[in-house]
């Protein structure tokens, strides 16, 4: 009887042995990488890149679009300015100081210009970057780019608080200057 258990137990022993060596190497055995497998991860990264591409495209396309729209709004602003300067200085009025505004707003909407363009600049070189390939370099250079943005709007959000401070104030100090003078040759 006990040989019997002695072999029982040495049975069940090797038994297990086996079972777990099996088992181990299968699991090993599973951790390669079969072509099959590198073919799919490729597939799924090709589609995910171009996905990527598709969405900064698109999203250089609306950001152009936007400078755009901010260029032609500062452009219709400097050139209402303009024509105010021009018909107030035929009215005899000291435009000196809208003239000096007019010349620092135009300064603020070229430099808004080139930070805009500098961001989207940034974005194409992004974009650009082989995808999957340069992972540190892509998010570097996607930080960069919304950085710039960043300086970009705050240019922008500038340029509209010094339109309507700034001009706005010496606007209405013309016009009262103007109704003084108004009111002065009517008597």
């Amino acid at each position: 009887m006990s040989k019997l258990i002695v072999f029982a137990t040495v049975s069940v022993s090797v038994f297990a042995f086996v079972i777990i060596s099996l088992s181990t190497h299968s699991y090993a055995a599973g951790s390669t990488v079969t072509p099959r497998q590198n073919q799919v991860v490729s597939e799924l990264q090709s589609k995910r890149c171009e996905r990527i591409g598709t969405f900064i495209d698109n999203r250089i396309q609306s950001y152009n679009e936007n400078k755009d729209r901010h260029i032609l709004n500062h452009q219709r602003v400097l050139e209402k300015i303009s024509t105010l300067i021009t018909n107030l200085k035929a009215k005899g009025l000291d435009v000196t100081k809208l003239s000096s505004d007019f010349e620092i707003l135009n300064a603020m909407t070229k430099s808004f210009a080139l930070k805009y363009t500098n961001f989207i600049g940034q974005l194409t070189e992004a974009k650009q970057l082989g995808c999957g390939e340069s992972e540190g370099a892509f998010k570097a250079k996607m930080t960069e780019s919304r950085a710039s943005l960043k300086l970009a709007r705050e240019e922008a959000q500038s340029i509209w608080n010094y339109i309507n401070t700034v001009i706005r104030k010496d606007l209405n100090d013309l016009r009262t200057e103007a109704n003084k003078l108004n009111s002065t040759d009517n008597i």
